[in-house]
């Protein structure tokens, strides 16, 4: 079973919305919003990749520890 919006399924939603100049503005408005946003977050946090991979080891770390982390905090 598919995604349903209403009565209506995900596809039959989508042909219609698709016509609507309106939404379609608002859609690609809030994409340049985000791409901009994301442009000078990156310049402001200076080098993006080395934070990318900073996250990427505090995650793997947290998940390989979940354990611990989830025992301190029930106490």
């Amino acid at each position: 079973m598919g995604m349903r919006i209403g009565e209506k399924t995900f596809k039959e939603a989508f042909k219609v919305e698709k016509q609507n100049k309106f939404m379609r503005g608002a859609v690609s408005s809030a994409q340049d919003g985000l791409r901009v946003k994301k442009l000078k977050a990156q310049e402001e946090l200076g080098n993006w990749e080395e934070w990318r991979q900073l996250s990427a080891e505090i995650r793997q770390h947290t998940l390989e520890n979940l354990d611990y982390y989830l025992n301190q905090l029930s106490e």
